[in-house]
């Protein structure tokens, strides 16, 4: 199996391949199956609401908690299904951004 921030990598880089379109969507539903076998999201939401949030918004799924982070509104209750071009490209960015971000602090010295 190749390294988790590899994959990242390969996902982000090159969709088709990995039969998404690109949108935030795919995405989640790409990576809450990969979570399902990895376990690397064990902890997101936390993490996103204690280290960008505040600590608000813990109890929330991640895909909300990165549409908070990314600062777009709410147009619905499954809104993050279904943004805007220009919204769901700023979602897709801060998604990215705070995994690696978690990644690369649980790869920190003392981490565990």
């Amino acid at each position: 199996m190749i390294p988790m921030e590899q994959l990242i990598e390969h996902v982000r880089e090159r969709p088709p391949m990995f039969l998404l379109d690109g949108s935030f969507r795919d995405y989640v539903v790409y990576f809450a199956g990969v979570d399902m076998a990895s376990h690397v999201l064990d902890g997101f939401s936390e993490w996103i609401a204690t280290t960008r949030l505040d600590g608000h918004g813990a109890n929330l799924i991640w895909p909300v908690l990165v549409i908070r982070v990314a600062g777009i509104e709410p147009t619905s209750s499954g809104y993050w299904r279904d943004l805007a071009p220009e919204d769901d490209a700023l979602a897709t960015d801060t998604f990215f951004e705070l995994l690696t971000g978690l990644l690369a602090e649980r790869a920190r010295p003392g981490n565990d």
